[in-house]
């Protein structure tokens, strides 16, 4: 079994566990729900999207404050506000089970309002133009058929660019990503047999695909069909990187066990350099929208950065106690959206 699949039957487990608490589950919820503003940012719990399955929620992502879709056990849920409560997301169950068992939407990413991708781990793209408008408004495909089932990470740089990452270590780009699966261009990332291979971070000029040798997997000709990726050492093998965003051209970083990476020249190997941030060991997800604004996950807590490249400018700005966190986005430079394993959702506004 492949390390992230070793994670995510942990987290489903994780979340069984807080979803069948209780009493307890309830009133630590409770005292989570008062805002906090803490390093300059509210958070408020808003509740919880229920009914996930036998998954557990795994990706968020936000175009904007119109709309938010989250990827979790065989459904993507959608909302058309960031404030309204969880019990007015729209379930829409898009994965199919085949002979292989229940598939599990493990990947989405909507780089404009009117263009959303979700894959699951039976090698299907799914596509959308309205993402709330229900399993009609998705058109689901297949993948490369050279490629390996099972979808590990999904970054859309625009419209017009996106890449993916399978659990066997090879790479899909697409200049066309509202088209068919077969617009997709598959090519070997690691030479390593059944790399780990874990998120992917992709701008107008790079792809980067982070590993858990520590090293990162560049492509610096992304619209290359196909596109062809070089290896740069960047952390110690001790260090495994699981997480990579990229503000911009010139903010990228990455977060693992060895905590957090950052760099201003994400395509030299050199440039990449160990932030340290007090009481951050351990990263489960990195999130940046821009130059200026990043946040990483950790367990229940939330980092941020306004000035990510500076030493001394992260600071903790959350803790949720009861949940384990799994992804955050931000439609806007001052509303943020954080969802955790067992489908429950925090907004953050920026104070």
């Amino acid at each position: 079994m492949q390390p992230r699949a070793i994670r995510l039957v942990i987290v489903a487990l994780i979340a069984a566990v807080l979803a069948t608490v209780g009493g307890a589950t309830v009133a630590a919820r409770a005292a989570d729900a008062a805002p906090a503003a803490v390093a300059g940012w509210r958070w408020t719990n808003k509740g919880n999207l229920g009914r996930l399955g036998g998954g557990s929620a795994d990706r968020i992502s936000c175009p904007s404050l119109k709309l938010c879709v989250v990827a979790g056990s065989d459904f993507v849920f959608t909302t058309t506000s960031t404030a309204t409560r969880p019990s007015l997301w729209k379930r829409t169950k898009l994965a199919t089970d085949d002979e292989l068992g229940d598939s599990i939407m493990t990947e989405v990413d909507c780089p404009s309002l009117v263009l959303c991708l979700a894959m699951d781990d039976r090698n299907n793209v799914y596509t959308s133009a309205n993402a709330h408008g229900g399993a009609p408004s998705w058109t689901r495909s297949s993948l490369p058929t050279n490629t390996y089932v099972g979808i590990r990470a999904l970054s859309c740089a625009s419209p017009t660019l996106c890449g993916a990452l399978d659990v066997s270590g090879n790479g899909m780009t697409t200049v066309t990503p509202a088209g068919l699966g077969s617009q997709w261009r598959a090519s070997r990332v690691s030479t390593t047999v059944n790399a780990s291979l874990y998120d992917l971070a992709c701008k107008a000029t790079f792809c980067l695909g982070v590993q858990s040798t520590g090293a990162i997997y560049m492509t610096t000709n992304p619209t290359a069909q196909p596109a062809t990726w070089r290896p740069m050492q960047v952390a110690p093998a001790r260090n495994p990187i699981n997480a990579i965003s990229c503000g911009s051209t010139r903010l990228c970083v990455t977060g693992g066990s060895g905590g957090l990476r950052v760099s201003t020249n994400p395509t030299l190997r050199t440039s990449w350099k160990v932030m340290p941030v007090a009481g951050l060991r351990y990263v489960d997800h990195v999130t940046c929208t821009s130059a200026a604004l990043c946040f990483a996950t950790a367990g229940s807590e939330i980092y941020v950065s306004t000035a990510p490249a500076r030493r001394g400018t992260w600071r903790r700005t959350y803790s949720t106690r009861s949940v384990i966190l799994a992804d955050l986005a931000c439609p806007t430079a001052r509303v943020c959206v954080a969802i955790d394993v067992g489908g429950g959702v925090f907004v953050g506004t920026r104070t």
